[in-house]
């Protein structure tokens, strides 16, 4: 599948300074939130995209040109526990969920950031927590594409 990129983040991505990073925003049902794997708070499209203090990663995304249930698993590690604490308390089965790869300098943003997945949050999140030394809790959940709407079976 071709991607094109605008013309300022073909500029800025042969720039020899600045940094990359995510832009995370899901839609929960009591508002959208926004999160950065940056290390710092940034700010695009008036919106503010906060740093969460800890990893925020995903899995790799497959892509196909068959109609079937792309996915990528988001994990939340290290984070403050507040964010934990929300994000629990939200509904957000079927819910919109977007990833954006942003190239930023000083903490502004050089370019538009490219949409690298659009999707909806389709499973319950889950919580593992590792006891020992340093015990640690990490929180996922498993985001599927706009196709996995096609498929979906609506009841009567």
């Amino acid at each position: 599948m071709t991607r094109n990129i605008t013309s300022g983040m073909a500029t800025a991505v042969s720039s020899p300074t600045g940094d990359y990073c995510h832009l995370y925003e899901f839609q929960f049902s009591g508002g959208t939130e926004r999160f950065t794997d940056a290390s710092t708070d940034i700010s695009w499209n008036s919106q503010t995209w906060t740093a969460l203090g800890g990893h925020i990663g995903w899995d790799c995304i497959q892509e196909t040109r068959l109609i079937k249930n792309q996915n990528v698993r988001v994990t939340l590690d290290g984070v403050d526990t507040t964010v934990i604490t929300h994000v629990l308390g939200e509904n957000h089965i079927g819910r919109k969920a977007l990833i954006y790869l942003v190239h930023f300098s000083d903490g502004a943003v050089v370019a538009d950031p490219q949409q690298i997945f659009e999707g909806y949050m389709n499973a319950p999140f889950e919580i593992i927590e590792e006891m020992g030394d340093n015990p640690t809790c990490r929180v996922r959940t498993r985001l599927v594409s706009k196709s996995a709407k096609l498929l979906k079976f609506s009841g009567i």
